[in-house]
């Protein structure tokens, strides 16, 4: 049986970023996707300045552009009162949607050598001499798999978080999120360059264009404040936030269940380990920003490169798991920790009514105040 050097769980942009950085430096590399590509995922969709920077040092930016990606260059921002901001952005961001995107990374990794088992599913894994074994189910070709090192990008949660006995599996919260492609025809307002965001009590949801004729339709809601069915939240938003509906062509709300619809509950913010028996944590498996901040996408990306290097400097020198852990912690907060406490306050403000138009009111008076806003969750 052969022994890949590292076994990554999971191929979206977290999972793909990293195969392609450890691959880049000489590893073995497989990749291990328990889905069949393209495949919709929940996401905002949106492509910042800090995942076309990692694109770039992977040597991808140029084939990105390639796929014709929408070009945003404002947000803005409704809230219940009817109050708008609008701002433009300060750096290159763009949307498409994940389905094309992750395709694009997997097909990436793939041509630079990372062996890739799809459809597959981890089903256990277990430690073997200096190394692991995985146990999958996808084929006769695909079981077992050994690998020196595993790194799990698999997303918010996996049956295998249960398995690794991770301690967040077992909380359970009351968000909720969803996301439908929606076509620019039953939209009354479609700015192709315009991210728009609505808010109401207990929810929030962003309009992102994907291309000059779709748009990502994308919302988290706390089910205690708006109980229901997707369509039924999106209702309440609808009737708490009046130009949200104004965006909306008469009766098109009905329409949204005809379309593709993608929706999870249990959504976890909080901490999770990033190493956990030897195994690391990438991506949205090492922690969740709240979507607002636009910014899950570069972390997953961000994160990918960072253990590779990480992994890469422990080949080279010779170190031990402990202290290749402890720098992998290090280096992961001094990255991602402000941006996480900053987005969580920011939901939490825009989710209140009361600090949401007190929020509303001071960037109204201070517009100033919005680029350092938007600058502390970036990267």
């Amino acid at each position: 049986m052969k022994i890949f050097d590292m076994a990554i769980i999971g191929a979206g942009p977290a999972g793909s970023a990293a195969a392609l950085k450890l691959s880049g430096y000489g590893f073995d590399v497989c990749l291990i996707e328990r889905k069949e590509f393209p495949r919709e995922t929940i996401c905002g969709e949106f492509f910042s300045e800090e995942a076309i920077r990692v694109l770039r040092g992977l040597n991808l930016y140029n084939d990105f552009l390639s796929l014709q990606p929408n070009r945003i260059k404002a947000v803005q921002f409704y809230n219940d009162k009817g109050e708008i901001i609008d701002r433009k952005l300060n750096f290159d961001a763009y949307g498409i949607s994940r389905g094309k995107f992750d395709d694009f990374l997997l097909r990436s990794a793939s041509q630079k050598g990372v062996k890739v088992f799809q459809p597959c599913e981890v089903k256990e894994i277990a430690q073997s001499g200096n190394g692991y074994t995985l146990s999958v189910k996808g084929g006769t070709d695909f079981s077992p798999i050994a690998a020196k090192k595993i790194i799990c990008a698999y997303g918010r949660q996996n049956i295998l978080d249960k398995l690794l006995k991770r301690k967040f599996y077992y909380y359970k919260s009351e968000f909720f999120a969803f996301k439908v492609h929606v076509g620019a025809d039953i939209l009354n307002k479609y700015e192709t360059g315009t991210i728009k965001m609505f808010a109401a009590d207990g929810i929030y949801c962003g309009l992102n264009p994907v291309s000059p004729d779709q748009a990502s339709l994308c919302y988290l809601a706390d089910s205690n404040i708006t109980p229901g069915t997707a369509v039924e939240q999106l209702k309440i938003l609808w009737r708490r936030n009046r130009s949200f509906g104004e965006h909306f062509r008469e009766g098109s709300l009905d329409r949204i269940s005809d379309f593709r619809v993608h929706g999870t509950g249990n959504i976890y913010f909080g901490k999770k380990d990033l190493m956990h028996g030897g195994i690391y944590f990438i991506g949205d498996s090492a922690r969740m920003i709240a979507p607002l901040a636009g910014d899950g996408i570069s972390m997953a990306l961000e994160s990918g490169f960072m253990i590779a290097d990480i992994l890469n400097k422990q080949s080279e020198r010779h170190t031990n798991d402990r202290d290749t852990g402890e720098a992998y912690a290090h280096s992961w907060n001094y990255m991602f920790a402000g941006r996480l406490r900053a987005a969580d306050w920011i939901q939490r403000a825009i989710m209140n009514k009361y600090t949401r138009n007190m929020a509303a009111k001071l960037l109204e008076c201070f517009p100033v105040l919005l680029n350092p806003l938007i600058n502390s969750t970036r990267g």
